[in-house]
């Protein structure tokens, strides 16, 4: 008979975040010890308790996947117009970012 154990509520030092750990993957909720971060602790475990759903769906994944290609873009835009050369990219973007992250704005 298996038994499922349940992520324990942590601190992240570094960040001061609350994290539990799931199948390998860290998840932050928000300062430690928050209303918020223990209502979400309590979100995650209920719905870890729900039949068939062990972890993350594939589903919840791309969505957080999605997020991070949308915050690198927009980094990589805003990185091109700070370092901008008379509206081209800059010899400190070449520099720091290979050409097939320039963009090209029509």
């Amino acid at each position: 008979m298996s038994r499922k154990s349940v992520p324990s509520y942590r601190l992240h030092k570094a960040s001061g975040q609350a994290r539990p750990i799931i199948n390998g993957c860290h998840i932050y909720l928000g300062k430690h010890n928050s209303p918020e971060s223990r209502q979400r602790y309590a979100r995650l475990l209920a719905e870890m308790s729900q039949p068939g759903r062990d972890h993350m769906s594939t589903e919840d994944a791309s969505q957080s996947l999605l997020i991070v290609s949308e915050v690198l873009v927009k980094y990589l835009e805003y990185a091109e117009s700070y370092y901008s050369d008379g509206g081209n990219p800059g010899k400190e973007f070449r520099a720091k970012y290979p050409r097939k992250y320039h963009f090209h704005q029509s």
